[in-house]
């Protein structure tokens, strides 16, 4: 027999309260709201410091013929942003430190459409190395919110594939095929749906950069494909590649070398902390990829150290 609700008597009570089980009386009272901390003193775990905030703010500054009210708090607007992308919590769920959820979203959106986080992602590409680039693509979960953008005329497959989602067997998912530099920093990206092809967008993710400065390019064996290897040796570039199963003459490749890879996978780690970046909430490709442009530029300006790889430092 189960019995329910059975008050705690002496010793019980003192073990119950280690336990976790409700304590009766004052003293559990104050335990209980000891440490409960009041709406109006929420304060996020990560902020943008002083520093960061002082390379940002040009790009967040509203220009002539805006549409819209100006943030009252545009420091807090922009940390109310970045606090989405990090929970992948709803626009709705934004707590009130950071303003009225609609505004904070509307100046998002007035932001994306002039394309200051663009900007703030293409400010940091003085300090990447071309001289070994490394091309991989990780999937990201489509939840079910991010299904629904208005289709105009398409139908429904034109129109997810116009926001980069594609049916795989896992269900709905984009691909996230990124280019790194030789210490695994963010060099550029695309977003493609989950069911294309990654080695078909390649060259597409080359195009507009030095490659007269790149002297090798890592990838694995989703990109071992003729084409692929005859366009890059086209752009003078080494390719470290190691052949699928099914290739009757197997390519040799530096297998050294090709340990350094491990670079892009930690770069992906490191992006997919943000739980709006590792689960797609927004329905637009354009909102999705301004918060990977935010949460790079975020990651790169903090302070930390670059990764380095063993494998490619005597490169």
């Amino acid at each position: 027999m189960i019995i329910m609700n059975r008050p705690a008597v002496g010793n019980q009570a003192r073990r119950g309260a280690a336990g976790g089980v409700a304590e009766s009386g004052h003293g559990a009272r104050r335990r209980q709201t000891k440490n409960v901390r009041p709406p109006s003193d929420f304060v996020p775990r990560q902020q943008v410091s002083d520093a960061q905030w002082r390379g940002v703010q040009p790009y967040l500054m509203s220009r002539a013929g805006d549409k819209g009210r100006k943030p009252k708090n545009l420091r807090r607007t922009f940390e109310g942003i970045r606090w989405i992308f990090r929970t992948g919590a709803p626009w709705r769920d934004l707590p009130g430190y950071f303003g009225k959820w609609n505004s904070v979203y509307k100046a998002f959106k007035r932001m994306c459409d002039r394309g200051a986080f663009m900007l703030m992602f293409m400010s940091l590409a003085k300090e990447l190395d071309f001289k070994i680039v490394m091309v991989d693509g990780s999937f990201v979960k489509v939840h079910q919110h991010a299904v629904g953008a208005r289709r105009g005329e398409r139908d429904r497959d034109e129109s997810r594939t116009a926001q980069a989602i594609g049916k795989t067997k896992g269900g709905l998912n984009t691909n996230l095929l990124a280019l790194a530099d030789k210490n695994g920093r963010l060099v550029r990206f695309s977003l493609l749906p989950g069911n294309a092809f990654e080695a078909h967008h390649l060259g597409r993710l080359l195009e507009g950069l030095p490659v007269s400065e790149i002297d090798e390019l890592l990838g694995d064996k989703a990109y071992d494909t003729n084409a692929v290897r005859e366009m890059l040796a086209e752009m003078g570039i080494e390719v470290t590649i190691p052949s699928k199963a099914n290739r009757k003459v197997p390519i040799p490749h530096d297998r050294y070398s090709y340990k350094g890879r491990h670079l892009i996978e930690n770069l992906f780690v490191d992006i997919k902390h943000f739980r709006g970046i590792s689960t797609r909430y927004h329905k637009l490709a354009e909102t999705f990829c301004a918060g990977l442009h935010l949460v790079t530029w975020f990651m790169r300006t903090r302070g930390r150290k670059a990764r380095r790889s063993e494998y490619l430092d005597a490169r």
